[in-house]
């Protein structure tokens, strides 16, 4: 969100069997547009906002699926590139000009970043010639991985090789929130602007002719001992 480029960290496994975990940033959304820029700019300061301010080897991604330690984890042996949301927009911001707000200039390029690690991984691991690959992801990477399970099956030959695990992604909200969720709604425009003034929140309609300002990802590594 600040400018940063997208980062990612990558477990090396078996090339041929790739796990894709979106990690669940939230979203910098509130009452009012005011509001919520100003989530947005004390979000951009820290980790879900700034690529800068994570380390160069990530250890604590060492639980559940992408444990390497435990015997009966199905996918301790994978390949496994963990995808860090820093744009308060759910993976989906698509706006090609940054936001001005209090001072601080905020960058809304969640589907751009996206889209630009999905070619990275597909020029590093050739997905096509993937036996299986997984898109998993909790809270709002849950969300994530509805909105970009379809595009990464379009990445590939045989659909049928990819597969969704979604985890704690189902928010119930009681009907006296709806007048609070539409107004929440209202005020998103900011982040998915295209090119042509026009909005739109729907990554698989996106064309990816335009991923300037994105193309340059950070990869670093998930355990040091992996890193050769």
């Amino acid at each position: 969100m600040d400018g940063s480029t997208p980062i990612v960290y990558v477990d090396p496994g078996i090339k041929t069997r790739i796990l894709f975990f979106l990690e669940g940033d939230g979203v910098c959304i509130h009452k009012t547009l005011e509001t919520s820029l100003d989530v947005c700019v004390n979000r951009s300061l820290g980790i879900w906002g700034s690529s800068t301010k994570w380390p160069t080897f990530n250890n604590f991604y060492d639980y559940g699926m992408l444990d390497y330690s435990v015997a009966t984890n199905k996918f301790k042996d994978w390949t496994k590139v963990v995808i860090i949301g820093c744009d308060g927009g759910g993976f989906q911001g698509n706006n090609v000009n940054p936001v001005k707000h209090n001072g601080s200039t905020l960058y809304f390029r969640g589907s751009v970043n996206m889209r630009a690690i999905f070619k990275w991984a597909n020029d590093t691991f050739i997905l096509s010639s993937g036996e299986k690959i997984v898109m998993a992801g909790s809270q709002t990477g849950g969300l994530g991985v509805y909105l970009w399970i379809d595009y990464l099956k379009g990445l590939v030959s045989d659909p049928s090789k990819v597969y969704a695990i979604v985890d704690s992604a189902i928010y119930m909200i009681p009907e006296e929130s709806d007048r609070l969720v539409d107004q929440s709604a209202s005020v998103l425009d900011f982040m998915f602007e295209d090119e042509s003034g026009n909005t739109t929140n729907v990554p698989a309609k996106i064309s990816d002719s335009n991923i300037s300002g994105g193309s340059s990802i950070t990869v670093q590594f998930l355990n040091i001992s992996n890193a050769d």
